[in-house]
């Protein structure tokens, strides 16, 4: 019984002295540029170029790296 009581104190005096959370705001800019990335990351995954295309600047590079029987690959696409 002493050990959880001084193990609640513990707790407690933890509890008190830790840092209040604040709420952080997110700007619209910073929303805008979350959901780019998203439509961009979501665009890779599912292999949709011209969702990609769309997405990226005309002097983007996409590249890829990978293994084909045993030998590694580079791959690199522009727009």
């Amino acid at each position: 019984m002493r050990t959880m009581t001084q193990a609640l104190g513990v707790a407690l005096c933890l509890a008190f002295l830790a840092p209040r959370a604040r709420a952080q705001t997110i700007e619209a800019s910073d929303k805008a540029a979350i959901a780019v990335a998203d439509s961009v990351l979501a665009a890779l995954s599912s292999g949709d170029s011209a969702t990609l295309a769309r997405l990226t600047l005309d002097s983007a590079v996409v590249g890829g790296v990978g293994l084909r029987d045993g030998v590694e690959r580079l791959s690199l696409r522009t727009w």
